[in-house]
């Protein structure tokens, strides 16, 4: 958890203090930086920018920003040197952008982020100062290393040292069937209502994830059987007081949500709170029978396999299955069943040193003594609807709370006959925005 915040900060650092201003007119913004994003993107992702910036605590008016105090502390104590003169500069509104949304894309290898200028001569000043190099033109489009610039449009080629200006000359000709606006989520993206929204072709994700091809076939083959005609996933992020929440989605190739092709159900959050006590962590998930037969039926259609047997031991599961634990390794839990057929369950926990107490369709289960700071009963609403849920507590494996975290909750859902993943990300402080909680935990 603690190295994908220090991935996504620097992202969150980019937005909030190179691209500064906002002309008011989001939606019109991002569709126009859309249709200069070709059709075969593989991820894209529009960023708005005067939101995230007062959510960082700052004040926006035309190309000034004014930082609250506490941002200003922030920048005090932690900026120095040049770094320090970058954002001033920015405060000052001397760097020419004036973009209300940002937009990043991914093409094959190659990362992009682009937006919009209000004064491109200052802009190329800026950039000038910052790198020491001029700007010169080929093929029509100003270069300076790894940035572009075309009339009030700018292009950074991330990690990167340069950048292709035929290539920019080719994102700034596309046509209505070559860009993005053709992608029927283009609309979605254009008019968006987040702070962060983002599509991504699963496969053009998987086949820039650094997998070997036997992984990466082994992950579209299990994401095929789970879902008909997955095509793309979709994502968003939202910063508020006291949180932030993600959601993830998975759509065919219509843009529509992908049918879920495997039985689903949902969490009883009653069975769950009657675990009681208080816990570091909560686990769980909604097993219907049918679901454990369509999974025991699939596999003996195939060779004996390991899962096929590991799935036996479950065969009687029936309805939720919940677990509370901490770091000394204690649980304390239940498993629903038919309340047939139990013997090889109950002696593979009992092998793990696991306690078992039977109770009509349920087994109870402990094993040593849970603490936490959480009360089970407390969490246990935050999984309603949720066919998979849990719940973690600044476990110090994790060290949420360095990082402006105090507690994360996750759920899997049955939504539209597809499935949605929502993670929410709760603060250390509930009266300010989360955005500013994270710059000021670092």
């Amino acid at each position: 958890m603690n190295k994908t915040f220090r991935f996504f900060l620097p992202l969150v650092a980019l937005v909030a203090f190179l691209l500064p201003s906002c002309s008011g007119n989001e939606a019109a913004d991002a569709g126009q930086l859309l249709a200069t994003v070709p059709n075969d993107a593989s991820t894209v992702v529009v960023i708005n920018m005067k939101s995230l910036l007062e959510k960082a605590g700052c004040k926006v008016s035309d190309d000034k920003i004014t930082p609250g105090d506490d941002l200003r502390n922030f920048i005090d104590r932690k900026v120095k040197g040049q770094y320090l003169e970058d954002i001033q500069s920015i405060f000052d509104g001397q760097t020419g952008v004036d973009p209300s949304v940002a937009c990043f894309y991914q093409v094959g290898y190659y990362y992009y982020l682009t937006g919009n200028l209000a004064d491109p001569a200052k802009f190329k000043e800026a950039v000038k100062k910052k790198t020491g190099a001029s700007f010169s033109t080929e093929a029509g489009i100003d270069i300076c290393r790894n940035i572009a610039v075309s009339n009030s449009r700018f292009w950074v080629n991330l990690e990167q040292g340069s950048i292709d200006p035929k290539e920019v000359k080719h994102f700034t000709g596309l046509d209505s069937s070559q860009s993005f606006m053709n992608n029927p989520y283009s609309e979605q993206l254009s008019n968006f209502d987040d702070d962060i929204e983002g599509w991504g072709n699963i496969k053009g994700i998987l086949n820039t994830m650094g997998l070997s091809f036997l992984s990466r076939t082994q992950y579209e083959m299990a994401i095929q059987t789970a879902f008909e005609d997955p095509y793309a996933l979709t994502f968003s992020l939202e910063f508020e007081k006291g949180k932030a929440d993600v959601e993830v989605g998975v759509l065919n190739s219509k843009s529509k949500p992908a049918k879920f092709n495997l039985p689903t159900g949902k969490i009883d959050t009653d069975a769950v709170a009657s675990i009681g006590g208080t816990t570091t962590g909560l686990v769980a998930v909604a097993v219907p029978n049918k679901l454990v037969k369509k999974l025991l039926d699939e596999t003996k259609s195939k060779a004996p396999s390991v899962i096929g047997a590991y799935l036996e031991v479950f065969k009687g599961l029936d309805g939720t299955c919940a677990f509370s634990y901490d770091e000394q390794g204690a649980v304390n839990g239940l498993i629903t069943t038919t309340g047939e057929d139990l013997t090889q369950l109950s002696d593979m926990l009992g092998q793990n040193g696991v306690n078992v107490n039977k109770e009509g369709n349920i087994l109870r289960l402990t094993k040593g003594n849970v603490t936490g700071s959480a009360e089970v009963a407390a969490l246990a609403p935050e999984f309603k609807g949720a066919m998979i849920g849990f719940a973690m507590y600044d476990p110090k494996e994790f060290d949420l709370a360095k990082d402006g975290v105090a507690s994360v909750v996750g759920k899997l859902s049955p939504e539209s006959g597809s499935l949605k993943m929502t993670l929410t990300l709760n603060g250390i402080n509930d009266s300010e925005n989360f955005l500013l909680t994270l710059i000021k935990a670092q």
